[in-house]
């Protein structure tokens, strides 16, 4: 498994939406990676906050998730969840995921403008999604956003 202080991984994912993204090759920005696959239930619960997040402050971050899953399925399933936000597929043999270590998902990484790993969890862990909202509310000068409201979410649910 990939640790913090770690380099991430380059990689080069073609994205759902047409085309092939290098990771390196985007600008230097602090990068949101969230891994995920559409059958997984901790992913389900996750996603829908995860995109809040993404609503609030994605246009200041380099941010994907990156679906384990084929195109069609990875589409189908963002239309039923109302997800918008970016999508890379990772296809098997899953090289990227095992670069990053992926032994569940979602897996989210934080990783700096130097190309650090800063952040990796695993699995759905509520105080670890709020801790990152802040983190992409401080670093791009904008509101915190109350990333859960009254939604009715386990403190943890692993992957």
């Amino acid at each position: 498994m990939i640790e913090v202080n770690q380099p991430a991984p380059d990689f080069t994912l073609p994205s759902l939406a047409n085309g092939q993204i290098h990771f390196y090759g985007t600008e230097a920005k602090t990068a949101f990676l969230v891994f995920y696959k559409y059958n997984c239930g901790s992913c389900r619960l996750a996603l829908p906050f995860l995109q809040k997040i993404y609503n609030a402050y994605g246009d200041a971050f380099f941010f994907t998730t990156i679906a384990q899953d084929g195109a069609k399925t990875t589409a189908g399933f963002m239309q039923e969840m109302s997800i918008t936000m970016p999508v890379l597929l990772d296809l098997p043999p899953y090289l990227v995921s095992n670069a990053y270590g992926i032994h569940t998902v979602p897996s989210i990484f934080l990783v700096d403008t130097s190309r650090v790993i800063r952040f990796a969890g695993f699995g759905f862990v509520k105080k670890e999604i709020l801790d990152l909202s802040d983190i992409l509310a401080e670093k791009s000068g904008r509101p915190q956003i109350d990333v859960f409201g009254n939604a009715a979410v386990p403190e943890l649910k692993p992957g």
